[in-house]
Formats: C-alpha cells, sequence, structure tokens
C-alpha cells in the first residue's frame, strides 16, 4: 500500500524550495508548532471525508489530529525526511504539478512555506 503511495507520487530532485513570499506567516514567526500551525492545515485539507481521515484513510495515512503526527513521522513511509526537507513525500505532494494534494486544488504558497519550515525545523512534535 505505501508503495503505491510512493509509485504515486513523482518528485523531481532538481527542484528547490523556493522562499515564502512576503507577507507569509512564516515572516514572523520563529518557530512554526505542530498543534498551532500544521494541524489546522492537515485538518482543513486533508483530514476530510474521503480523504486521510476515518477507519479506511486513502493512501492507509490518516492524518486526523489526533494521530496525524505519528502517521507523518512513521519510519519507512517518506512521509517527512528533514535531512532532505523537499524529498519529504508531504512538501513533494503538496507541490506537485501533475498530481497535487489537495485534489481540491492546490494549497497556496504561505501554507506550503510553513510546512516547509516546519520539516526544516525537524518536524517537533511541539
Amino acid at each position: 500500500m505505501i508503495a503505491t503511495i510512493i509509485a504515486s507520487c513523482k518528485h523531481d530532485d532538481s527542484k528547490t524550495a523556493s522562499p515564502a513570499p512576503v507577507g507569509c506567516y512564516t515572516d514572523t514567526v520563529n518557530t512554526v508548532s505542530f498543534a498551532r500551525d500544521i494541524v489546522p492545515v492537515l485538518r482543513q485539507n486533508c483530514a476530510l471525508s474521503g480523504c486521510h481521515t476515518g477507519s479506511a484513510p486513502t493512501g492507509n495515512l490518516n492524518l486526523d489530529s489526533g494521530i496525524a503526527y505519528a502517521a507523518l513521522m512513521k519510519p519507512g513511509t517518506g512521509y517527512i525526511n528533514t535531512a532532505t526537507p523537499t524529498a519529504s513525500l508531504l512538501y513533494s505532494q503538496l507541490t506537485s504539478t501533475a498530481d497535487p494534494m489537495p485534489p481540491t486544488g492546490k494549497l497556496d504558497n504561505c501554507t506550503i512555506s510553513l510546512v516547509l519550515k516546519w520539516i526544516q525545523q525537524q518536524a517537533p512534535n511541539n
């Protein structure tokens, strides 16, 4: 199942992270908080009915608030790569042009930059 998720994601190693647009929340916050900053993004865009929630989440990735951190950090999944943040499957899916997540439309650049900054800060469970 995980192989299916990873295979559906295309990662361009030549891609580098773009700086956050001026005026983003990431300009003023030093430490991104998983609970304060990342969980709301997941709840509003990923942990929706028919997607990454419930007893049979899409791709076997449940992003419900209480278990999202453990699911993202599960060893061997590649969802979060703190050594090379732009290689994280989560970041790759958010920035993909071929198959972006969420399927309802790409997140704004400020939100994507917030997720990337959290990963760059070693993805703490704070």
